[in-house]
């Protein structure tokens, strides 16, 4: 362990947070420990040293335990990782804050000594679905080449933030669910910009990185035309239900026909309003304790919804432009846009935003990168398209395969497919405390690390940076140890509103290990 801990603090309805020095003394067990509590819980304490935060910060593997004094609630919360069977878990404890002051007590741990773990049992509960709505089906269409890496961009967003989402005695504030759940759409919709280059100083995300990019400051509000709907997943799918219905009604929409997405973080579904009426899909399971190693089909579901032109070709046809630009000039204007303003142009005009969607020679904010591989989109055989042979969809989990792969010939309209693995029932769709990092631990070796593209005509390897360029880390500065070390850099980093979002990529040689 690093022999650090960190401490959050809520006063007043705000949050700050203070670590401790490497290998201070920091221990539950220690008198010093309970001396410390005591003082900084004290009202007169003063907080002008500590960081202000969005949300509480959790505990982290680079952390050896968390403090969180709540002044409002009068509670103290300690988090420590416990390996009695092998495979590291929160140990989450809570006492009265008025508890600490007992004289007969010398240290934190005699304070806790009966408190049990007060998260270990916490698991999600799958929403269920409102019965008064007719049935419908998410509209999925074969993934395409820009699909493969938002659902890269999806594991790795949740392998970097896992301390956060799966830390569900957290998930209560209002604030780090608008925070995530921006995070998500974003990447199911490619809305963000991108830095290059050496322009990433904030690289790579770190246990005290936070996830501060733009939120929305309530539960409903609008994304890419679709009414997002947050609820906590300890919530009831009906009440989302009618929060999105007396929104409409309040806000008097005069759109015929509204798409709402009624997001829990765990879970989305689909709900089509149109008027008095409305049609609600499955709900499906969208971060889940292996989405930090494979996409789940929530996630799936809602990229190819986000990026789908299907519904918007006839609105697109009646776009008229002041001149009529070839195709080439267009595609080198629009290129030509700084990543921000791409992003603004999509979303200002439908003809660019088809493009943007579309586009099958290269992926849009990656300056011409072209991806070769494809392993979370189609696990069959990591290959895109195929000119012989069509694609089937599992109806479960929404993984695409080629039908050759399978061994099958062309499915009957009528008969609805099922992948192996749903067919086992080994899709994962449930999401419990700490799950997302058990599960990464035990899985990282299967989940495919690189995505193998082709940038200026060069095969590369597109890799998550998650650890400084060699040039800026000391311990690898004259190493006489033989290995070749990659130098690491950094070629693109991703931003949410211009606040970087912990995903930083390079481009590595294909020979690298």
């Amino acid at each position: 362990m690093s022999g650090r801990g960190l401490w959050n603090q809520h006063v007043d309805g705000k949050w700050y947070r203070f670590f401790d020095a490497p290998r201070a003394i920091i221990s539950p067990a220690s008198p010093a420990t309970l001396r410390v509590l005591q003082l900084w819980a004290a009202d007169t304490f003063d907080l002008t040293p500590w960081e202000l935060a969005p949300f509480p910060s959790p505990l982290h593997s680079d952390l050896d335990v968390v403090y969180t004094i709540d002044k409002d609630r009068g509670l103290l919360t300690v988090a420590q990782w416990d390996s009695t069977d092998g495979v590291p878990s929160r140990l989450t404890r809570q006492v009265k804050l008025a508890n600490i002051y007992d004289p007969s007590v010398r240290t934190l741990d005699a304070v806790l000594a009966e408190k049990g773990n007060a998260v270990k049992q916490l698991r999600i509960p799958r929403p269920r679905l409102p019965a008064i709505f007719p049935a419908m089906d998410w509209p999925i269409e074969p993934p395409t080449p820009l699909n493969e890496l938002q659902f890269r961009c999806f594991v790795d967003f949740v392998r970097l933030w896992r301390f956060y989402l799966d830390d569900l005695s957290g998930w209560s504030d209002r604030s780090l669910l608008r925070t995530m759940a921006m995070g998500v759409l974003r990447i199911a919709a490619w809305d963000f910009e991108v830095r290059f280059g050496g322009d990433t100083a904030d690289v790579p995300a770190t246990f005290s990185s936070l996830p501060r990019w733009p939120a929305p400051a309530n539960d409903i509000f609008w994304f890419h035309g679709f009414l997002v709907t947050l609820y906590s997943p300890f919530e009831s799918l009906d009440q989302a239900v009618h929060n999105a219905q007396a929104y409409l009604e309040n806000s008097q929409c005069s759109t015929p026909t509204v798409r709402v997405l009624l997001l829990s973080l765990s879970h989305v579904t689909l709900l089509e309003v149109s008027g008095p009426s409305a049609e609600c899909s499955p709900t499906l399971p969208l971060i889940t304790d292996s989405s930090a190693l494979h996409p789940s089909p929530g996630f799936r579901a809602l990229a190819s919804l986000l990026t789908s032109q299907t519904s918007k070709t006839p609105r697109c046809a009646r776009e008229e432009w002041g001149v009529n630009l070839p195709t080439e000039i267009f595609e080198t204007m629009v290129l030509a846009l700084p990543s921000r303003d791409l992003v603004s142009f999509a979303q200002a005009s439908l003809r660019v935003e088809k493009w943007y969607y579309a586009s099958s020679s290269s992926v849009p904010q990656l300056g011409g990168l072209c991806v070769q591989s494809f392993e979370f989109s189609r696990p069959c055989c990591g290959e895109g398209y195929q000119p012989t042979g069509g694609s089937v969809a599992c109806s479960i989990c929404y993984t695409w395969s080629h039908t050759h792969c399978l061994g099958l010939g062309t499915l009957p309209p009528s008969e609805v497919f099922k992948c192996a693995s749903c067919q086992q029932d080994a899709t994962c769709s449930e999401l419990g405390n700490g799950g997302i990092h058990r599960t990464y631990l035990t899985g990282r070796c299967t989940t495919p690390a690189r995505c193998r593209v082709a940038v200026d005509g060069a095969t590369r390897l597109l890799t998550l940076r998650t650890s400084e360029p060699a040039a800026l880390r000391p311990e690898l500065r004259g190493s006489t140890s033989g290995l070749t070390i990659s130098p690491g850099e950094t070629n693109y980093a991703i931003c949410f509103n211009g606040v970087f979002s912990g995903l930083a990529y390079g481009l590595d040689d294909c020979d690298e290990g």
